[in-house]
């Protein structure tokens, strides 16, 4: 059973991962990493989304476990860390004790000024993946053997035409490709039984669902909704390899944390799509 950490839960990816995450069976326990309280819609969204095989629930209460009620969800817990630059021992610890951590948090390149932007864009994930690395490599406690031995997968949620090399013209791909790169040294840096292991997924376009109609209308503006009803039928037909299906990625991301593909670290759009198309998650 996975321990799954989701940073970024309520930007579009973080909150698909989370409404996958309390879908599948073989993840037993979700930790919700936030840097301020959750809003309500965030609770109305996933209990909407398991409201077919368990009764409405909200993140910080999972539903008691009755012989004659279907099947729990994932023991949910929120963690409320105000500064992602930081990260003190106690918490880095219980961090390290879940497989693996999904880093969906992110804001558009204009939103902030550039020390800013790279602040949260680069420094914050970086911080964390040091923090679990040092994390669990210390420590003799009860259960460190065992959770040292297990590989933690830390998945980052880069872009479409992120840049390792620094060479692109876009700057946010320069951005997310300098994530990507130090992630795979940081997380390389680690031996034997505190190993760690970065894997970047590089989606296209998406979208919120329609079927999460409050979570689409907080997560996304006015125009930006009725651009996308030209947007998403466009891009799906006529360019797929830019285009990503939200509840693919969001399936995909969870398998990662479960620890599918280990010998791989970098999935572009079309190759995450085309594992998912053969079958290999289901």
């Amino acid at each position: 059973m996975t321990h799954l950490v989701i940073a970024g839960v309520t930007g579009v990816a973080g909150l698909a991962t989370y409404r996958a995450a309390l879908a599948d069976p073989a993840v037993s326990r979700i930790t919700l990493l936030t840097r301020r309280v959750l809003p309500d819609w965030i609770a109305a969204s996933a209990s909407a989304s398991s409201s077919s095989s368990s009764s409405p629930s909200s993140p910080s209460s999972p539903p008691p476990a009755s012989p004659s009620a279907p099947p729990a969800l994932p023991e949910t817990e929120v963690v409320i860390h105000p500064d992602f630059g930081t990260w003190p021992p106690a918490l880095a610890a219980r961090l390290a004790a879940a497989d693996a951590l999904v880093w969906a948090v992110g804001v558009p390149v204009w939103s902030a000024p550039r020390a800013a932007y790279e602040a949260l864009m680069v420094a914050c994930p970086l911080a964390a993946a040091r923090a679990i690395r040092d994390a669990r490599g210390e420590g003799e406690g009860e259960g460190e053997g065992e959770r040292r031995r297990r590989l933690f997968r830390f998945v980052y949620l880069s872009g479409l035409n992120a840049d390792p090399t620094g060479r692109s013209m876009q700057y946010s791909a320069q951005v997310k490709g300098r994530v990507e790169r130090e992630l795979a040294e940081i997380c390389g840096s680690t031996a034997g039984a505190a190993g760690m292991r970065a894997a970047a997924v590089r989606p296209g376009y998406f979208f919120p669902p329609k079927e999460h109609a409050e979570a689409r209308a907080r997560q996304r503006g006015v125009l930006a909704r009725a651009l996308d009803t030209v947007q998403t039928p466009l891009l799906s037909a006529v360019a797929p390899g830019i285009y990503t299906p939200l509840e693919v990625l969001a399936r995909f991301v969870v398998e990662l944390g479960k620890g599918r593909w280990p010998e791989r670290t970098v999935f572009p759009n079309v190759e995450m799509r085309a594992l998912m198309e053969d079958g290999a998650a289901a």
